[in-house]
């Protein structure tokens, strides 16, 4: 059985949350197309990240997926980023 762990992000988690962020994306056949065309859109700000608002999920020492939510002045967090890593998909990350 896979242990996995859910924590804040640090700082220092945003290169691998880039790199979830992008695998999860070209992940799906449908879209691959797209964001090769535009990789611009496969870069993830990070404004969510340094500001504390993102949770990553673990599988040991592995970052294996993240949520991110923004602030809004009438307390709703909507969720504006969600990536896992394709290996993981079956694990139900």
């Amino acid at each position: 059985m896979t242990l996995f762990r859910i924590r804040w992000n640090t700082p220092a988690d945003l290169p691998t949350l880039t790199d979830v962020f992008a695998r999860a994306s070209l992940s799906n056949e449908g879209d691959r197309n797209a964001f090769l065309s535009h990789p611009e859109v496969l870069v993830l700000e990070g404004d969510g990240i340094a500001e504390g608002l993102t949770r990553v999920g673990t599988n040991t020492d592995d970052i294996v997926g993240f949520a991110t939510t923004v602030r809004r002045p009438i307390r709703t967090h909507p969720l504006t980023h969600l990536g896992n890593t394709p290996s993981n998909h079956p694990n139900g990350t």
